[in-house]
């Protein structure tokens, strides 16, 4: 039975994507951990912070068992920045969709003592909007753009930063 915070997507390249993005996260965190005094990981498409993987039937026949169906939940990518260490300093959390950002604001909820934000709109407005407001001199940050689609703005990408 799905529910309402089942986010179904992707398949083994997605596995593989976000195994190498937990290793550049944590290889990140530690290299500029030693030489700026805060980290942020801002995910413009965070998504629920989970995904639902699951593994259909399959009815048994002469040689093999019957295999019933399997829903497994893992991490996304927001969950992934949230178990990094070192730990980032502020992780901002950015989706469209109300749903989406319910479910951010429950990793928020589950994690207290963490600098979080749920932002809610498009990526590209809230980013162009503000990315230039930060000052970066003590500071850095690292923006994992993954869409589902051609969702990301040229003038997102070339905002002078």
């Amino acid at each position: 039975m799905k529910s309402d915070n089942d986010h179904e997507f992707g398949g083994q390249h997605t596995e593989i994507k976000l195994e190498l993005v937990e290793k550049y996260l944590r290889t990140y965190s530690i290299a500029l951990r030693q030489k700026f005094k805060s980290l942020w990981y801002i995910d413009a498409f965070a998504g629920t912070g989970s995904r639902t993987v699951r593994t259909k039937a399959k009815g048994g026949d002469l040689f093999d068992e019957p295999v019933p169906e399997k829903v497994e939940n893992r991490r996304g990518s927001a969950q992934i920045a949230l178990d990094i260490e070192p730990k980032f300093d502020r992780l901002i959390f950015m989706d469209q969709k109300p749903a989406h950002c319910v479910a951010l604001e429950g990793l928020k909820a589950a994690n207290p003592e963490r600098d979080i934000h749920v932002l809610q709109g498009d990526a590209n407005r809230i980013i162009q909007e503000n990315i230039n407001r930060v000052n970066w001199s003590s500071r850095r940050a690292i923006m994992f753009l993954d869409p589902y689609g051609m969702e990301v703005a040229w003038e997102t990408l070339s905002n002078g930063w």
